[in-house]
């Protein structure tokens, strides 16, 4: 009988040494990251447009949403040129304050198509901190062509 014990308390120690560590990617790594962009004028939005991307602790993401613009020249001829928006995150590091997230933010667009080709751009690149569950404006410029102002607001989510 105690041979039996010691064979059964072994069995135990071994399943328990050979068991699997922790995932280091569990459910608590992961977030959701909510990104609005706003045109606003006096303080009124005029346009908004969503985006959404999951991203683990550690871990990337990027976002690219656009269109080609042809764009005609004075010889006669013309180009192409991209616009919309290309949004780089890096999640860094989650603290009690929220998330540390290193973001890069480029969004263009064509802004006067009736009066020949304008083309508007704002870029941001920057560490935030962003807390968790709330809508958070990180980025904000005026324009430097008109009295409309760009903003980039994130929420991040965690995922379960």
């Amino acid at each position: 009988m105690k041979s039996l014990i010691c064979s059964v308390m072994a069995l135990l120690v071994a399943g328990h040494c050979f068991a699997q560590a922790p995932d280091s990617k569990s459910p608590e790594h992961f977030f959701k990251l909510d990104l609005v962009v706003k045109e606003l004028e006096a303080g009124k939005i005029v346009s908004s447009h969503n985006y959404s991307t999951p991203i683990e602790v550690g871990g990337k993401s990027s976002i690219r949403m656009g269109d080609k613009v042809k764009i005609d020249n004075y010889s006669g001829g013309f180009s192409w040129t991209d616009v919309g928006v290309n949004i780089d995150c890096q999640l860094t590091n989650v603290t009690s304050s929220g998330l540390t997230l290193h973001i890069v933010a480029d969004i263009s667009g064509v802004v006067a198509p009736d009066k020949g080709t304008v083309i508007s751009s704002a870029k941001w690149n920057a560490d935030v901190i962003i807390p968790l569950r709330k809508a958070t404006t990180v980025f904000s410029s005026d324009s430097p062509s008109s009295k409309r102002q760009m903003q980039l607001e994130v929420t991040a989510t965690p995922i379960q």
